[in-house]
């Protein structure tokens, strides 16, 4: 497992808030969610406005693969992933090089919306439930995109994953939302890169 990754993020959304920009974060973050064509379509029009001016350095660029972070359960067969669809949305716009599917869920975990804090998966289930899909490909960067971050326990199982399958790739993560769980947002289109890390007691902690 590794301990720490670099992940960037787009958008703030506040699931307790009561200022006008909190309600709105609300609606976009259940859009996205519920995986709506058109919000996921000018979110990614969005990061791609990021990029270029500058506030997402090193996340995207003409050499990165983007690699969807599965959901909490295996995929049916044939079915797609709504991070699966970010992605595209986000190649769509010129942001990376391909789409690979990379990793799958072989097992479900609990969904951690509707978990106690404690109950809530960890990056190591994370990783105990997440393969990578055989392949030939040896990216050189890899960025790994999830709908929304919380504390960030599944992107780092997911990345341990494949870490251990490139040694040698330049990997990062990134989601279109992350979640304030305590504060109000000021902005909703709110830009910002930090780290995911493993806390001296063993949780997951983001930042910011």
């Amino acid at each position: 497992m590794i301990e720490r990754l670099d992940f960037a993020s787009c958008y703030a959304y506040s699931p307790r808030g009561a200022t006008e920009a909190s309600l709105q974060s609300r609606q976009l973050c259940y859009r996205i969610k519920a995986g709506d064509a058109e919000a996921i379509r000018l979110a990614a029009e969005r990061v791609r406005t990021f990029h270029e001016s500058g506030a997402l350095p090193g996340f995207f660029g003409a050499n990165v693969t983007l690699v969807a972070v599965p959901g909490r359960a295996p995929l049916a067969p044939g079915a797609s992933s709504r991070t699966h669809s970010i992605c595209d949305a986000l190649l769509r716009c010129g942001l990376a090089r391909e789409v690979v599917a990379l990793l799958e869920r072989v097992e479900p975990v609990l969904k951690s919306a509707y978990a106690a804090p404690v109950e809530r998966p960890s990056a190591e289930e994370h990783y105990a439930t997440i393969a990578v899909a055989p392949t030939l490909l040896t990216p050189a960067r890899v960025l790994l995109v999830d709908d929304v971050v919380t504390r960030g326990a599944t992107l780092l199982g997911a990345a341990s994953r494949i870490q251990e399958a490139f040694p040698e790739c330049e990997l990062r993560g990134f989601a279109l939302v992350r979640t304030e769980s305590f504060d109000e947002v000021t902005a909703v289109r709110d830009p910002r890169v930090g780290i995911i890390e493993v806390a001296r007691t063993g949780k997951t902690v983001r930042r910011p």
